[in-house]
């Protein structure tokens, strides 16, 4: 990647993406309603995100955005798991890690008569609701738990009573491995840890590293005393003094390292997702920004083979020290980042603000601070000025929702989720044709891989107006209990839930001459047991790929009397369970 910062200017400075338009969801606060007591929260903690600064010498350790932080984290499906801290009716507080929707939240832990003293900062959640997160416990030891709802106990990762001392932060990956980094025996190395079965088996620990001294191996050390990043292949990526790296226990690969591009020391908050790509922060010399003698600073991702540069400051209307003027769409300074496994980077970043020498905190997507802004200071947030923001390097879901912290003006705070249009279960394309026929809706010009939602009843009939096919039920929404049936005619695929991927391609064997050219299908219907309200138009929303890039199609409600009995249901997937072993994917 020594090519990286060399081919940053003429990146940013090509045509600008504008970013998606997104809505936004409560998932808690301190508003308090007085009729959900689960909800009432005296504080809500911001995430450890920050915009950054200017000096490239700054680190984490002295900056007070970081250093105020306890934690966000996002699943697929849009679940965040997040602090808080609640009141007793006695008046005593005490604190609690929780995961919300949107609705009632789900515990995960509390200190509330538990071992648990305080929660650290710290906080990773992945698909089956298993969160990582570190404590100090009511005897003074400090370790690393997981823990889900409706386990009868946390399951412990790794504890200081075996000498670890813990950098803030953790990651966890579906598998319900642990990434984190911690000093032991005077040396900072990054591990990675197994979730034991039950409580009491010991995790299995792996030293990624193995920064000890005169045994160190290679310019991976020394590690940055900053959290690493797992992934489901259990690949963990971190930063050091020399670069950003990947590893697995075996031999540690840079990503990026001994580039003369790229300031020693300067490298922190190294994400990796599924594909192995990974983002990070990094500065860069004077001597590759567009003005002699200015350095500057990146968010990139790369692979250790190929990079791109997805925002930074000094490359657009550079204006410090009398370098022309600033303006609200450059940057002043860059911060933490967070990557899914689309590739796609959100990021804290200050935009430069010409109005007062004070600079506006935000949240971007991209290199243009007011196309690729999602939220900011100044902006208004359901109905209040938003004052302070953060949000975490695990804020970023595969369908690029958003989960941040945020006070506002009136007082609240509490932690949000940012929902882009189309990509997000939350904020679906509604049926959008200039005609609608009556019992019917339907959608025109609409873009393959995005999520679709009408008014609804006990399911729908897709069919195809335009000449393409449904090649894939991309994902189902997380806010079902139970499980959908998916048809094609009169063929049953079988049940499905949130988190399954239906690639109609993979039914060829049942389904005959419905499957076009091996590749996709002109209708299917998707049924629930759940009468839904026909006046909420975000009740069931459903992710699409065609085999074309835009598509026309119309739905039409699946009615309770059209519903079959339970028994021919069952009958028919009975047999169709006897295909679905090689054919179901999780997401």
């Amino acid at each position: 990647m020594s090519g990286l910062a060399l081919t940053l200017v003429s990146l940013l400075v090509g045509g600008q993406a504008k970013a998606a338009s997104f809505n936004f969801t409560r998932i808690a606060d301190t508003t308090n309603n007085p009729f959900v007591p689960s909800t009432q929260y005296s504080s809500v903690e911001r995430g450890l995100g920050t915009p950054g600064f200017w000096r490239n010498s700054y680190n984490l350790e002295t900056d007070p955005n970081y250093q105020a932080g306890k934690g966000i984290a996002i699943s697929n499906g849009g679940r965040i798991a997040y602090h808080a801290e609640k009141r007793t009716s006695s008046g005593q507080t005490y604190q609690g890690i929780y995961i919300g929707l949107g609705a009632a939240p789900e515990t995960v832990a509390t200190t509330d008569g538990t071992i648990f003293a305080s929660f650290d900062q710290g906080i990773a959640i992945n698909a089956n609701k298993e969160t990582a997160f570190i404590a100090t416990l009511n005897d003074g030891t400090t370790a690393i738990y997981v823990n889900r709802p409706g386990w009868p106990q946390p399951r412990l990762i790794a504890s200081s009573t075996e000498g670890y001392d813990f950098a803030p932060g953790v990651s966890i990956n579906d598998s319900g491995e642990v990434a984190f980094t911690a000093r032991r025996n005077g040396h900072t190395n990054v591990y990675k840890a197994t979730l034991p079965t039950a409580p009491n088996p010991p995790s299995v620990t792996t030293e990624i590293t193995q920064c000890s001294g005169l045994s160190a191996d290679g310019s991976q050390c020394p590690v940055d005393f900053y959290a690493p990043s797992i992934n489901n292949e259990g690949v963990v990526s971190f930063s050091s003094e020399n670069g950003i790296f990947v590893g697995d226990g075996g031999a540690t690969t840079p990503v990026v390292s001994d580039n003369p591009a790229f300031l020693v020391g300067s490298y922190r908050e190294a994400n990796i997702n599924d594909n192995g790509l990974v983002s990070g922060y990094v500065g860069i010399t004077a001597n590759t920004t567009p003005i002699p003698g200015l350095q500057g600073q990146i968010i990139f991702s790369g692979d250790g083979a190929n990079g791109s540069v997805i925002a930074g400051n000094y490359f657009e209307n550079p204006w410090r020290w009398g370098h022309g003027d600033p303006t609200s769409s450059s940057f002043f300074s860059m911060g933490t980042s967070s990557i899914n496994d689309n590739g796609n980077v959100a990021f804290m970043a200050n935009q430069s603000n010409p109005q007062d020498s004070r600079n506006k905190k935000g949240i971007f997507t991209g290199s243009h601070a007011i196309d690729d802004k999602v939220i900011g200071l100044g902006d208004t947030l359901l109905g209040s000025t938003v004052v302070d923001l953060a949000m975490d390097r695990g804020s970023l879901s595969n369908d690029s929702e958003i989960a941040f912290w945020a006070r506002l003006a009136n007082g609240t705070e509490g932690v949000y989720r940012a929902n882009p249009f189309g990509d997000s279960q939350f904020n679906p394309w509604l049926p959008n044709c200039p005609h609608q026929e009556i019992n019917t809706m339907s959608f025109c010009g609409v873009t393959s891989g995005a999520w679709y939602d009408p008014p609804t009843a006990y399911g729908f009939h897709y069919e195809m107006d335009s000449d393409s096919l449904f090649t894939s039920i991309l994902d189902l929404p997380s806010t079902f209990e139970n499980p959908f049936t998916v048809l094609v005619e009169d063929i049953v695929l079988g049940e499905f839930s949130s988190g399954d991927e239906i690639d109609f391609s993979l039914y060829a064997d049942i389904l005959g001459d419905f499957l076009i050219d091996g590749e996709g299908v002109e209708r299917f219907t998707v049924r629930t047991g759940d009468a839904i309200d026909p006046t909420n138009p975000m009740a069931l929303p459903i992710k699409l790929a065609f085999n074309t890039e835009t598509a026309d199609f119309t739905l039409s409600p699946v009615e309770l009397e059209s519903t079959p009995e339970p028994a021919t249901v069952l009958g028919l997937l009975s047999v169709s369970a006897l295909f679905l072993g090689s054919r179901l994917k999780r997401k």
